[in-house]
């Protein structure tokens, strides 16, 4: 939608603050870790820190757009389950290596999306989807693995 790259997707969802979507951040509020504070999700620096965290070490992360035959997204899981973590915009975490693997169809798809809002699909819109995805795929990922 319009002429964002990745990293301008990333560095916009990282500069935020809250909760961009609060309807359905508490619908899938359970499905996050328990030890996961959100006393401080209005902070500027969450964001950053929950997907720094992921990983368990230092460095940076490198995070790439990948096609839907990529082998190592799917990190050693069966293949069947290749679809539904591509339709879900599952985000394919390599700790050790400090990657993490985004399904560019996933992406392509939210940003051709016809929304059912109360408002027309819009740049603003794709954005706050956008921005509630990576927090949530962020939350879901900590002490978590998806990759084998």
């Amino acid at each position: 939608m319009g002429d964002e790259s990745l990293i301008d997707i990333i560095a916009d969802y990282l500069m935020g603050s809250g909760i961009p979507r609060p309807a359905m951040f508490e619908e899938g509020r359970q499905h996050f870790p328990a030890g996961v504070d959100l006393s401080f999700i209005d902070s500027p620096n969450f964001r950053a820190q929950m997907l720094t965290c992921l990983p368990k070490a230092l460095g940076n992360i490198k995070i790439m757009l990948v096609d839907d035959n990529n082998t190592i997204y799917l990190g050693g899981r069966p293949h069947s389950l290749l679809l539904s973590m591509i339709a879900s915009g599952t985000l394919s975490f390599r700790t050790c290596f400090l990657e993490c693997r985004i399904p560019a169809s996933f992406l392509l798809r939210a940003a051709q999306a016809s929304y059912t809002s109360e408002e027309p699909c819009s740049r603003r819109q794709f954005i706050h989807q956008n921005h509630h995805w990576l927090l949530c795929q962020s939350l879901n990922g900590i002490d978590n693995h998806t990759f084998a």
